[in-house]
């Protein structure tokens, strides 16, 4: 399967043309985006990893569906450093212990986030 301008954009197991099983899709740029399992051509895993653009780390964790579901670690774009580590619910950090921190690593809120925004006071 290709992008438009003729990059690859899955390499791996199909079925009727849907990625299905182990697989690989990529950027339009050719940097690879995620590579594991895939269920109706969605990546759908308990543990896996999701790319920027530019080879940077986005996502390590739970995948359903191709959403962020379960428990994992969302980074800053492109600087590496971890943003939010903890359950994620339809694609959105959802927890009532939640610790967002800044790309130098200081706790930015500590506090409740429900579908990914924050609900009440939180700290600092």
């Amino acid at each position: 399967m290709y992008h438009k301008n003729g990059e690859v954009y899955y390499k791996g197991e199909a079925v009727n043309s849907i990625p299905f099983g182990k697989g690989v899709i990529f950027h339009q740029n050719g940097i690879l985006e995620y590579q594991g399992h895939f269920e109706n051509g969605k990546p759908h895993t308990r543990f896996g990893v999701l790319f920027d653009n530019k080879g940077g780390k986005l996502y390590q964790g739970q995948l359903y569906s191709g959403a962020k579901h379960g428990e994992g670690t969302l980074y800053h774009p492109s600087a590496g450093a971890v943003y939010y580590t903890g359950t994620f619910k339809n694609n959105m950090p959802h927890a009532t212990d939640a610790t967002i921190y800044n790309k130098a690593g200081n706790a930015m809120f500590i506090g409740s986030l429900v579908n990914g925004k924050r609900e009440g006071m939180g700290k600092c």
